[in-house]
């Protein structure tokens, strides 16, 4: 192929994975890639950061980055270049001619791979720089559009950083001249506004002391209260908790008109008022809240075991006057074994108590004759004591004809047969009344 006279290098801005285009004919294997961002440069791996398509080209081609590439360096100027190995392969086979060309090519790859050992331990940059007159003993610097120059001498370089170390000692001193006639100054105005000023590690005020900035606390650190400190209170950073305490008998009391506890989240803990109610609160929402009269539990509550005045006995729950009590299983299955009666005999079958009167279920058997229509009195084995208010009749052998009740009185009740009927009927009769 034939190599145009194209020099092999371009930069870019990365924005986005590309594709960004090189204008030079390449081998495979052969493009490099570098990205300078944030003052950093980074070589970037092919077939991970880039890809090149096509993979080997005689004209052009085009360099695209992944888009992990693309997003780490977006902004950062990459550069392209080209680096091909070098490499002879004429063989001459024909005769001498042909064989003082491969000895010639030979020559001139061998100096190619010489000359890319040399500028491998030389310093390179990723633009071209200009040509500059270097001075003696002086340093090479760049201007403010990247280009060399020569800059300051190694003795103008040496003088200065003597000028700045004498100006550092030279602040440092005045600084410590400045703290230390500020701390005589400060001792000296704790002396004359306190005269009990103890500075031994353990600092003791007296008498009314004003700080006009923050008191601050190192980790661990206790404030302590009291002759023979009672009571102290400190952060203990491990926990991240703050700690208080005392000695025994010592009890803790704050006095304020109104208090609220927040999370550090800002959700509502507690909150109480003076002369007013307490609250608790549940993830930011009010459960329990004091009132004047007692307290309200918005949602369920849950108790092990209940005692005291607020729970009814079984008397008051027998008796059903209470209205403001808590009625246990016990007392309600008493009040219902009171109310409600099971007996084995006719008269006292089942009975339930309801306010003054007494509900009963009473039975008797009958026995009716064959004579058509026939009918026979019952009388309940005890007497209702207000009235008999309904009726039923069971017949051992079923009737073809009707069969029912009347007459029905807090003492009995007939038994009728219909007209038609003209068998012997028994059974019995229920009646239930109060």
């Amino acid at each position: 192929m034939t190599i145009e006279p194209d020099i092999p290098d371009g930069d870019y801005t990365v924005m986005g994975t590309g594709p960004y285009a090189i204008g030079w004919p390449y081998s495979t294997g052969a493009v490099r890639a570098a990205v300078i961002l944030a003052g950093v440069r980074t070589d970037l791996v092919a077939g991970t950061d880039f890809s090149v398509a096509p993979t080997e080209s005689t004209t052009t081609g085009n360099l695209t980055l992944s888009v992990g590439a693309a997003a780490a360096y977006a902004g950062g100027q990459i550069f392209l270049t080209r680096d091909t190995v070098a490499q002879q392969g004429w063989l001459g086979v024909l005769g001498d001619r042909e064989k003082g060309m491969e000895a010639q090519l030979d020559i001139l790859t061998m100096k190619v791979q010489e000359l890319e050992q040399i500028l491998a331990n030389t310093l390179r940059l990723d633009t071209a720089a200009a040509t500059f007159v270097p001075k003696p003993d002086a340093a090479v610097i760049f201007d403010d559009q990247l280009q060399p120059m020569a800059g300051p001498t190694a003795a103008a370089i040496a003088g200065a950083q003597g000028n700045a170390a004498a100006a550092a000692a030279s602040a440092g001193a005045a600084s410590a001249s400045e703290t230390n006639a500020a701390a005589s100054a400060a001792a000296a105005a704790s002396v004359v506004a306190n005269a009990d000023v103890t500075r031994a590690g353990t600092q003791t005020f007296t008498g009314i002391n004003t700080f006009d900035n923050e008191v601050k606390l190192r980790d661990g650190r206790v404030l302590r209260f009291g002759n023979d400190s009672d009571a102290y209170q400190y952060f203990d950073n491990a926990l991240q908790k703050l700690l208080r305490g005392g000695l025994p008998g010592v009890a803790s009391e704050e006095a304020f008109d109104a208090v609220t506890f927040k999370s550090v989240a800002g959700e509502l803990l507690f909150q109480a008022v003076a002369d007013g109610a307490f609250s608790a609160y549940f993830n930011n929402v009010k459960r329990f809240e004091t009132l004047n009269t007692g307290a309200k539990i918005t949602g369920d509550l849950g108790a092990d075991t209940a005692s005291g005045a607020f729970v009814a006995s079984s008397a008051e729950a027998i008796a059903g006057a209470i209205l403001n009590k808590l009625v246990t299983p016990k007392a309600l299955l008493d009040f219902f074994s009171d109310r409600i009666a099971f007996g084995s005999s006719s008269s006292d079958a089942l009975s339930i108590k309801i306010g003054a009167n007494t509900f009963k279920l009473q039975w008797r058997r009958y026995s009716i004759g064959a004579a058509a229509g026939a009918n026979v009195s019952v009388t309940w084995p005890t007497a209702f004591a207000n009235a008999c208010i309904a009726t039923f009749v069971g017949v051992d052998n079923a009737a073809s004809d009707m069969i029912g009740t009347t007459a029905i009185t807090r003492f009995g009740v007939t038994v009728q047969k219909g007209n038609a009927d003209t068998a012997a009927r028994n059974g019995w009769v229920w009646g239930v009344g109060y």
